[in-house]
Order: structure tokens, then sequence, then C-alpha cells
């Protein structure tokens, strides 16, 4: 298998900062979920992989080397597993959409690349949120 390399983009759904506010949970539990989603990152991607956050609640994932449909399972492991992730005492699910895009030849630079990835998000927000969409697809 030659060079792979995806993009994914994704955010939480209310924002992290706001998800915490609507609920009546301060800084502490912020920073507290933003710990568990990077616990949560960590243990599902390799070393090899390349994640980072964004912005305050957007992340930026870069996996090399993968088959598109494992990555998209890989994908939907990780949104289960960031639902379980219960914050404060009112357990609110955390929902994340993504954005997937694959890089082709013809993109020229790192910004082509984000942009298509930002797009597919977006697309997945709209669509009902709490989804995973690929550009192009």
């Amino acid at each position: 298998m030659g060079l792979f390399i995806s993009f994914f983009f994704f955010q939480a759904e209310d924002g992290i900062r706001d998800f915490c506010l609507s609920r009546g949970l301060g800084d502490v539990y912020k920073r507290q979920l933003l710990h568990e989603v990077g616990k949560v990152l960590r243990s599902s991607f390799r070393e090899s992989d390349v994640l980072g956050r964004v912005g305050g609640d957007e992340f930026l994932l870069l996996l090399k080397n993968i088959d598109l449909e494992v990555a998209l399972d890989k994908l939907e492991q990780v949104k289960r597993q960031l639902a379980a992730v219960k914050v404060g005492s009112q357990g609110k699910a955390l929902s994340v959409s993504m954005g997937v895009y694959v890089p082709e030849d013809d993109d020229l630079a790192y910004r082509d690349v984000f942009v298509k990835a930002d797009e597919a998000l977006y697309r997945a927000k709209r669509s009902g949120k709490n989804r995973i969409c690929v550009h192009g697809r």
C-alpha cells in the first residue's frame, strides 16, 4: 500500500465552553473535559498519527498509511467513546461532528487540505450533527 494520508477535523457540537456553561459547569470542568477528550484521542490512534487542538473545541488528526474505511471505523469508535465521557453530575453526552478529507495530487498547499476537511466538518454539522462526513462523498 502506498502512502495514504487522511485529514480529520472535528468539533464538539455545542462547543466545549458552551457545553460546560449550559450545564452550570465552570472552567475546571472545561479543562477536565478537554483532558478527557485528549485521553480518548491519544488512546485511539497510533504514535505515528498527528493529533492537535486547532481552536477551542476543534481538533485536527492526520492519519498516515491507513485505508479510508479502516479510518472511518476508528472515527466511529472515537465518537462512541467521546459520547461516554461524563463530566460533572449531569452526565450529558458529548457529541461531535467530523469532517474527513483525503488529499489528492492537485492539492498544492496545506491550506487546500485544511479548507476541504473544514467544509466536510460543516456539512456534517448541517446534516444533523454527531455525524462523520467525507469531502466529495
